[in-house]
């Protein structure tokens, strides 16, 4: 893989060869959020290149400063970062987001969870918890990630959704999601591949 600048050698290497790309952006200058950015960067290239997922924190990154930065992470890393200078979203490059108490895996094959959703997911839950009842079965149309249904399914364990989608890749992030969050309770997840949406209706 090649890239335009030397691979770093430590941790504090990365971080500074990192702002040294994003700085050379118009994009990223006018977003002013480059130092944050840097960070989740190099964890999220630390993370791909050892197989550390989310052992590997923030915390960690300054813990270890001065420690070597892996090779094989060094080359991902610059090549993240030269991607991130162009534009691209800095979650399909991490490969993760956030979205209210969980890490959700994201690719292009699914939308990035955004805050305004976790809003929406807040007060549906609020609305729910006061209610006598609590809600037993649901509909989401467009599983994507996977966010909302997962978070409401944590929240009530009597609940069950039937989600469609039509993209297989985005299924496939959406059942990783699901098993790593949800677990032995997955199964209460029922997904469908569909081009026709109103067959979810059916099922």
């Amino acid at each position: 893989m090649s890239t335009t600048h030397p691979t770093p050698s430590t941790f504090e290497d990365a971080m500074k060869m990192t702002e040294s790309i994003l700085r050379t952006s118009s994009y990223m200058l006018e977003r002013g959020s480059i130092e944050s950015e840097v960070e989740q960067l190099v964890v999220g290239a630390y993370r791909k290149a050892s197989g550390r997922g989310r052992t590997f924190s923030r915390n960690d990154l300054y813990v270890r400063v001065m420690d070597s930065f892996p090779k094989e992470a060094g080359e991902l890393l610059m090549t993240m970062a030269h991607k991130r200078a162009a534009g691209e979203p800095l979650q399909y490059l991490v490969g993760y987001q956030f979205f209210l108490n969980h890490e959700y895996e994201v690719t292009p094959d699914v939308l990035i969870p955004r805050p305004e959703t976790e809003i929406l997911v807040y007060e549906v839950a609020q609305h729910f918890k006061r209610q006598i009842a609590q809600p037993k079965y649901g509909i989401e149309i467009g599983l994507g990630s996977g966010c909302i249904s997962i978070e409401l399914l944590k929240l009530f364990p009597e609940l069950r959704i039937c989600a469609s989608e039509a993209s297989l890749g985005a299924i496939e992030v959406a059942t990783r999601n699901s098993n790593k969050i949800l677990g032995a309770d997955s199964d209460r997840l029922k997904i469908f591949q569909t081009k026709d949406e109103s067959q979810v209706l059916e099922v």
